[in-house]
């Protein structure tokens, strides 16, 4: 899990309470309890956050819930820090742009928030979070498993 950073921001987290992938052979838990993340440290690495041994067949899409999110920024008024908290739960369906397919190869999917796009702020400091997200497939070498890690620019 990872971020496009916005360039308002000086540190993002949040608290991700499940992630499932859903397909032709049903749904799997990527994540079932919650997990916290920070997300600006990360910067241009990639970090596991869940290994699942999915069953084979195609995947149209995947669901996760943000249970909260803290988000620190400069004011840019007072010149000072301020940090804001944003309740949730908030939902992001991420469909896939085609069906990712899960064969005997182990493979790597990178779940990317696209931070800019993802968090307002509106003119009275109100923050709100629709979080969007970009995939990433790329293969590993460790037999039976699927990845959901991050990345950030």
């Amino acid at each position: 899990m990872g971020d496009a950073p916005s360039d308002w921001m000086l540190a993002f987290s949040m608290n991700i309470s499940s992630m499932s992938l859903t397909g032709s052979n049903g749904s799997v838990t990527a994540v079932s309890s919650t997990t916290p993340i920070e997300m600006m440290h990360l910067m241009g690495t990639m970090q596991p956050l869940a290994m699942v041994s999915a069953p084979q067949g195609s995947y149209t899409n995947a669901s996760i819930s943000i249970g909260s999110a803290t988000v620190m920024y400069m004011d840019p008024t007072t010149k000072t820090p301020v940090q804001k908290t944003i309740s949730g739960p908030m939902t992001a369906m991420v469909n896939f742009s085609s069906p990712i397919t899960v064969g005997t190869t182990p493979m790597a999917i990178g779940f990317d928030m696209d931070l800019a796009s993802s968090v307002a702020m509106d003119a009275s400091g109100n923050l709100t979070m629709n979080p969007v997200f970009h995939v990433n497939i790329q293969c590993r070498a460790t037999s039976g498993v699927m990845w959901a890690y991050g990345r950030e620019y």
